[in-house]
């Protein structure tokens, strides 16, 4: 996994940390994410979900906002969940 990690932040991914909980006991265990994060030499602004000291929260937290740019559009949301569904 930590190979994999360090070559898609090579090419630009963005990363956010989860307890990958598979039972209610494991909600909120990080410890392996940011273990993997700092092998990988992942700085906060290629983890989405941390706010790296000094680090300006706005653009990130403007990507977990509500889109309003479909709101006019020919597509409305239910149209783009029929749509993925459709895709799987």
């Amino acid at each position: 996994m930590l190979a994999f990690v360090k070559v898609a932040a090579r090419c630009g991914a963005r990363f956010v940390i989860s307890s990958d909980a598979h039972n209610p006991d494991q909600i909120g265990q990080y410890e392996r994410g940011l273990e993997v994060a700092r092998k990988a030499g992942l700085c906060g602004e290629q983890i989405m979900n941390v706010i790296a000291k000094g680090e300006d929260p706005e653009p990130k937290l403007a990507r977990f906002r509500p889109s309003t740019h479909l709101a006019g559009s020919a597509k409305k949301r239910s149209d783009l969940s029929k749509d993925l569904h459709e895709y799987k």
